[in-house]
């Protein structure tokens, strides 16, 4: 791949990028997808490769009932394990879970953490929850507590504080509430729900099915088990759960070559690899190569293996008929530009701030004021901030939940917490802005990506980790919108196919 080829006109690049495929590969690649894959799955990860760290001791209360130990493997090598509890108490139950993953993104050795704790009432439904995820230097935490229909939630994140209150049409589950739920109604082949669920990382809403398919046995360490058969969906992705007539989770399969078994403590803890499989790598799509895609203003393709419809695949640069989508590259135009800060009513909900896009934190107020100066044009003040975080944010693989305030404060990231960011610092001068997900051509495969949109005119795809305005017509949109929205990829991973037609 050569990017060092002549820039077209209506493309604005600060400085050449480096040609190292390996390092340009991960700067492209999403790893918010995988925190998405596994926190919907229920796995709650940690990031010690010692014993766990014990859970009433972070959150403060006491849990004394028995805890279940599974081992997690990914195509057959062991990744980590976890451990879960549930506490009978005055207001229903407590439940407690934790898990421990160690994973191999672009040749980055990557430990997560997370950690949560729940009240639930004798029913199982969500009374409040403590959520913990630890990555590296990045933390994020959530709190919650259900009132009403409303969840008064509480996130921390970047040594800040932020609330808000999320309406919920029913009061929903954790997944971790699921299993001790069913065991809790009697499983019987042929019970079916339809349950709403709250996921706190991810900060969304949704309802996910449940169904007791049959009663089958199943062979653990060398034992024959009678178990239910339990197939849970959600957005696309099905798991399948085996669980003994005890009420033992023995086994579950999900995406992407993901089992987790039932442990002892030793065995869970032994045998941990450190070469695991690249997981980005494992769900890009390959396809035909893409000569000079950094340069691609016109961009044809065929997308298979999954329903189009939900996504935001039909709009601004990018336009589907059937099953083919073209991408034409915008055109800036200077006069189509305007002085700073944009007061168009039309755009309102795009400078607003979020809990994760604080765009009216001070440090992220100050942060754009120092990067602009008293520059006011419109696209010449895109191009500053995107030229800031391009150059200023080290770009390297983070399995987290992105916030701009952390990003602005750690100043390393992947894709996600670089378009944080930028669009806080977008939002915080005025300009409309939001963050897109999507797919990302690189040597001879498409890969998970995130970027923005600011409205500079027109809506405007700017890629601060390529420093791209407008961003290549390689960039092909899923979703737009905050991290309930971006959820949705999960539709996609493991399933989506791509011809390249021109």
């Amino acid at each position: 791949m050569t990017i060092l080829d002549p820039v077209p006109q209506n493309m604005i690049i600060f400085k050449s990028m480096e040609a190292k495929n390996t390092r340009w590969t991960w700067r492209v690649t999403s790893g918010l997808v995988i925190i998405f894959w596994l926190v919907m799955m229920g796995l709650l990860l940690n990031r010690y490769h010692i014993a766990p760290v014990n859970i009433s001791k972070i959150f403060h209360t006491p849990l004394k009932n028995k805890e279940e130990w599974a081992s997690i493997y990914l195509h057959n090598q062991k990744v980590g394990y976890s451990v879960t509890t549930v506490t009978k108490n005055e207001g229903g139950y407590l439940l407690g879970e934790q898990t421990f993953m160690q994973l191999r993104v672009m040749d980055q050795p990557q430990q997560v953490t997370t950690y949560t704790i729940c009240q639930v009432d004798d029913d199982f439904l969500l009374k409040s929850f403590n959520f913990r995820l630890v990555s590296g230097l990045i933390t994020f935490s959530a709190e919650g507590e259900v009132k009403g229909h409303k969840l008064d939630l509480t996130v921390e994140t970047g040594g800040e504080k932020s609330r808000k209150e999320i309406p919920v049409p029913q009061i929903p589950f954790l997944s971790s509430a699921l299993k001790p739920f069913l065991v809790h109604r009697g499983i019987k082949v042929g019970d079916h729900y339809k349950l709403p669920l709250w996921d706190p990382a991810t900060q969304s809403y949704r309802i996910i099915t449940v169904h007791v398919e049959k009663k089958e046995p199943i062979i653990l360490n060398n034992q024959s088990f009678e178990c239910f058969c339990i197939r849970t969906d959600l957005m696309g992705m099905t798991l399948r759960s085996w669980i003994s007539e005890d009420g033992d989770l023995l086994k579950e399969e999900g995406p992407m070559g993901i089992i987790i078994v039932k442990s002892t403590k030793e065995e869970a803890l032994s045998d941990i690899t450190t070469e695991s499989l690249d997981i980005l790598s494992t769900i890009s799509i390959p396809c035909s190569p893409i000569e000079r895609p950094r340069m691609s203003k016109y961009l044809k393709i065929r997308l298979s293996g999954l329903p189009l419809t939900g996504f935001d695949l039909d709009s601004g640069r990018q336009t589907v008929k059937g099953d083919t989508l073209v991408v034409v590259q915008e055109i800036i135009k200077q006069e189509g530009s305007y002085q700073i800060p944009n007061r168009n009513q039309l755009y309102i909900d795009y400078l607003q701030p979020s809990l994760l896009i604080q765009s009216n934190h001070p440090e992220i107020i100050k942060a754009a004021q120092g990067i602009i100066g008293d520059e006011r044009n419109s696209v010449k003040v895109a191009q500053l901030l995107t030229q800031w975080v391009y150059s200023h944010i080290e770009k390297k693989p983070v399995l987290s939940i992105p916030s701009a305030l952390e990003v602005l404060k750690q100043k390393v990231g992947d894709c996600n917490e670089h378009s944080a960011l930028l669009t806080a610092l977008l939002r915080a001068v005025g300009i409309p802005a939001r963050p897109c997900v999507g797919i990302l051509y690189s040597e001879g495969r498409f890969y998970y990506h995130a970027w923005v949109e600011a409205f500079l005119g027109d809506w405007v795809s700017i890629d601060p980790v390529l420093n791209q305005i407008p961003a290549d017509a390689t960039h092909i949109k899923f979703i737009e919108g905050d991290l309930s929205r971006q959820v949705e990829m999960l539709r996609v991973v493991g399933k989506i196919r791509v011809e390249v037609i021109a």
